[in-house]
């Protein structure tokens, strides 16, 4: 019993350091590479969005965190470019 709570408390100090306080993995942020990713392989990663915004056939998916908001931005489906930024809560 105590040999197992060893163990699952190492997992957890582990897999800790593999993700940012906000609670993204910057490991993740890091696969996905402007130019070569899509909308699928974001979803996939980092799940629905909790906003999608459409201008004239671009889109921005933005996932809101307690300090960073990411901003992926796609056309034709492609990933562009993504962006990060500090969530100061005024979005």
């Amino acid at each position: 019993m105590l040999r197992t709570k060893i163990i699952v408390l190492a997992l957890v100090v582990a897999l800790s350091g593999c993700m940012d306080e906000d609670g993204y993995d910057e490991a993740v942020l890091e696969q996905l590479v402007d130019r070569k990713a899509n909308i699928e392989d974001v979803t996939k990663k980092l799940g629905l969005p909790d906003r999608i915004i459409n201008n004239n056939g671009s889109l921005a998916y933005i996932y809101e965190y307690e300090r960073d908001l990411l901003a992926f931005i796609f056309y034709n489906g492609e990933l562009l470019f993504k962006e990060r930024a500090v969530n100061d809560g005024f979005l």
